[in-house]
């Protein structure tokens, strides 16, 4: 499993629908007006979500940018090598790679 810090990253994540999501733990000091979304996203998708201390979410998290929130969830999958041309002809422009080890 991994785990995916912040809310834009998790809501990205969530919005993919590519991933299975074991948790998303909130600290419950969080700003509700920033993890609302991501949270209200995440019921929707009968995602649990489990109200934590800040020292768990701290302890969960990798770095100091998660906002409070933090989710452990499946690696998102990779692109098989035929879809990823199917893609780039599918589109009318010339494309960029950019590729990452």
């Amino acid at each position: 499993m991994e785990r995916l810090e912040g809310r834009q990253c998790i809501f990205a994540a969530l919005t993919a629908r590519q991933r299975k999501f074991e948790v998303i733990l909130c600290a419950w000091n969080a700003n509700p007006e920033k993890t609302g979304p991501v949270l209200d996203m995440a019921r929707k998708m009968n995602v649990p979500v489990k109200q934590v201390s800040p020292e768990e979410i701290d302890a969960a998290a990798k770095g100091g940018t998660h906002a409070g929130l933090v989710a452990v969830c499946t690696p998102k999958p990779l692109t098989p090598v035929s879809e990823l041309f199917q893609i780039i002809k599918s589109k009318n422009t010339k494309p960029l790679l950019l590729l990452l080890e």
